[in-house]
């Protein structure tokens, strides 16, 4: 175990995988070899899920927990999908499918939240998401785990892998106010007809505000509030131009469109992590 702890402790200070590890490391292992050792030593998935998110709760700061008044913090929740190109495991439902990506539709899929504090983030909780698994019950699912954890959203901050139905009814029952993307649905533009649903949103030349109505294949329906900002790409991301961001919003009142947008990017540090880990 001597060899397996030395590799992981050397991807870890690198920020590196452990295939980049095992073959940087002289007399280290192949990468196969290390996985084989690793998953002969890990318990039941179920138990595993259970240690790791106590684990994440132990490691928030302990100030937030004894502060009741600082534990309703902005929590940023977001879908990960690791291209795989495998067969399951143990069981099919496993893989997780979507929007081909890197050559694959099949996917191994987790969810995350995260605190956004300070400038800070902190994993509260993470789960993994099966195949055909409603996202409304992965919401649910990491909700109660951050409860566990002491922590209570006063605000939302989803990945736009989340706008659905489903999601916002759930959210707006549970009382939880969240800000979001809005996914470009709808009629495009034509000679004869105007864009319809969020394309006519993404349309628009100034900021502002509005309201949209969701429905789903069930005939079920969500109503939320639309923050319409726009500006000049002015070469930022190697882009020109006008743009026209469009999110969705429940259970609060914006100061401003800028706020809006300038609260959504508080999550971003959680794209650059991934960048990180890939």
């Amino acid at each position: 175990m001597s060899v397996v702890f030395h590799v992981l402790f050397f991807a870890a200070a690198t920020l590196t995988s452990i295939y980049a590890a095992c073959q940087r490391l002289r007399d280290a292992p192949c990468d196969d070899t290390l996985f084989k050792a690793l998953l002969a030593t890990l318990p039941h998935f179920a138990e595993l899920q259970r240690r790791v998110n106590r684990a994440l709760a132990g490691s928030l700061p302990k100030a937030l927990k004894k502060r009741k008044k600082r534990n309703r913090v902005r929590v940023a929740v977001d879908l990960t999908l690791i291209p795989y190109h495998g067969e399951p495991q143990a069981d099919p439902k496993e893989v997780y499918r979507s929007k081909a990506k890197d050559g694959t539709s099949h996917f191994h899929a987790y969810a995350s939240a995260y605190l956004v504090l300070d400038g800070q983030r902190f994993t509260v909780a993470l789960t993994p998401v099966e195949k055909n698994e409603k996202m409304e019950v992965v919401v649910k699912r990491l909700l109660g785990l951050a409860r566990k954890a002491g922590i209570r959203p006063k605000l939302l901050l989803l990945d736009r892998g989340f706008y659905s139905v489903g999601v916002i009814r759930y959210l707006q029952a549970a009382r939880v106010p969240f800000l979001m993307p809005a996914i470009a649905r709808g009629r495009k533009p034509t000679k004869d007809r105007p864009a319809t649903g969020i394309r006519a949103f993404q349309l628009c030349k100034k900021s502002g505000w509005g309201e949209h109505t969701l429905h789903d294949g069930k005939k079920r329906k969500a109503t939320v509030r639309i923050c319409v900002y726009c500006g000049n790409y002015r070469g930022q991301w190697k882009r020109h131009g006008r743009f026209a961001w469009v999110y969705a919003y429940w259970g609060l009142q914006p100061a401003s469109v800028r706020w809006v947008a300038e609260t959504y990017r508080l999550r971003f540090c959680i794209e650059a992590s991934y960048r990180q880990m890939k």
